[in-house]
This record gives structure tokens, C-alpha cells and sequence, in this order.
């Protein structure tokens, strides 16, 4: 395995895939997704460290595994309901969107322009091909009225952990009737379970993704 440094981060050149836990000049790393690896567990990075990981990420995208992410979208959108039923009358939002792989993928199945994206990268955002993004700051305010979504939607997020206060507002934008739905994987799903259920949240269903073990895909109401 061959390792450079990237900020605080490791990046692994190399086409191996190493080990999930490793020592680096005497520091411990783990891995996020098969050639990045953090000094702490993503789930603790701040906001701000977040942001430098998603920088990483760009600079680097030619070697993400776009037929991994189809996958696991493809059993949000499912979950959420979208591929049998008609959504071109629903108000959906793209949480944490990113350079828009989520926006495109959806795009290829639905024909929808009350699609709404967002995410606290800038750069990442203006990759992003969608005509109604938003930068937003990580702890909120969401630029968007009460109950207006019917779907939120959240894809390689819910992993990190989101501050209380945009759980709230996300929270405060979904309609009464609506859901949050994403994927989610890790050591500390029951922590971000937790700060869910105390932002007022509940979950409705929790299932394994199709095709990618330790997945799982889960709706919650509010």
C-alpha cells in the first residue's frame, strides 16, 4: 500500500485495498470507503473537517465506484416510494448532495423539477448540474418554508454526524405526511439513531440494501 498525505487525511494510491484499522507514524487511521483514511472515525469529524474530506473526494472522484452509489440510491429512491409511483408532483429535497452523482442518478429515472439540492460544499456544488441548490451552513438555517417537502432524500450522509440543529430543521421543512429516507452504515448507527429520535424523529422501516452487506436503507417520520 502506497500512502500520501492530504491534510489530516491519508489517501491510499495504491489499487489495494488494505486493511480497515491502520498505523501511520504511529497514529491510528480508519478507512473511509476503500482509499481514504481519517484519524478518527468519520462519524466524529466536525463540520468543518467534513468539508476537507468532501474537497479530498473531488479531487480525487475519477476513482469513486459510481455502480456502488447507483446501487445503494437505487434502493433509496425505491424505498422512498419513487420508482413505482409518480413523483412529478412531489416537492423532493437532496440533503447533502454533493457534486450531484444522487441529482443525475435520479434524473436517469424521473422527470421531476421540484427537485431541490443542497450541501455545505461549495465546490461540490457547483459541479452540481441541479437548476434549485443551496449552500447551506451545516448547523442551519435550511432556505426553505415549514412542510414543504414531501421527500427527503440523503445519500453517503447519514454516516457522519449531523449537528442537532439541522436535524431539526430538516425536521421543520418535511410535510407532516413526509419522509426522510437514506442509507446509512457503520460503527455508530445507534448514535446518529439516537440524535434522530431526539430531534423528533421516528423510524418507520430499517432494511438491508440490495446488493452491499452492512448497508441498511431507512425511512423515518416526524
Amino acid at each position: 500500500m502506497n500512502l500520501i498525505k492530504e491534510g489530516q487525511f491519508l489517501i491510499n494510491v495504491s489499487d489495494q485495498v488494505s486493511e480497515k484499522v491502520i498505523s501511520y507514524n504511529d497514529q491510528t487511521y480508519y478507512r473511509f470507503i476503500d482509499w481514504i483514511y481519517s484519524p478518527k472515525p468519520v462519524y466524529f469529524l466536525s463540520p468543518n473537517e467534513v468539508n476537507e474530506l468532501c474537497e479530498i473526494r473531488l479531487k480525487h472522484r475519477s476513482r469513486i465506484n459510481y455502480c456502488f452509489h447507483e446501487s445503494i440510491a437505487m434502493d433509496v429512491f425505491k424505498e422512498a416510494d419513487l420508482v413505482k409511483n409518480d413523483c412529478r408532483q412531489l416537492s423532493i429535497l437532496d440533503f447533502g448532495c454533493g457534486d450531484g452523482i444522487s441529482h443525475s442518478r435520479f434524473l436517469k429515472h424521473f422527470s421531476n423539477d421540484k427537485i431541490f439540492c443542497c450541501d455545505m460544499n461549495k465546490n461540490a456544488l457547483r459541479n452540481n448540474p441541479c437548476d434549485k441548490k443551496h449552500l447551506i451552513n451545516p448547523c442551519g438555517p435550511l432556505p426553505y418554508e415549514s412542510d414543504f417537502f414531501d421527500i427527503i432524500i440523503s445519500i453517503f450522509v447519514m454516516h457522519f454526524s449531523i449537528p442537532c440543529q439541522m436535524l431539526s430543521e430538516l425536521k421543520r421543512c418535511l410535510k407532516g405526511d413526509g419522509k426522510f429516507v437514506f442509507n446509512i452504515y457503520g460503527r455508530f448507527v445507534a448514535q446518529q439513531h439516537l440524535a434522530l429520535k431526539n430531534s423528533g424523529f421516528y423510524l418507520v422501516s430499517s432494511k438491508s440494501a440490495s446488493e452491499f452487506e452492512g448497508h441498511l436503507i431507512e425511512t423515518w417520520y416526524k
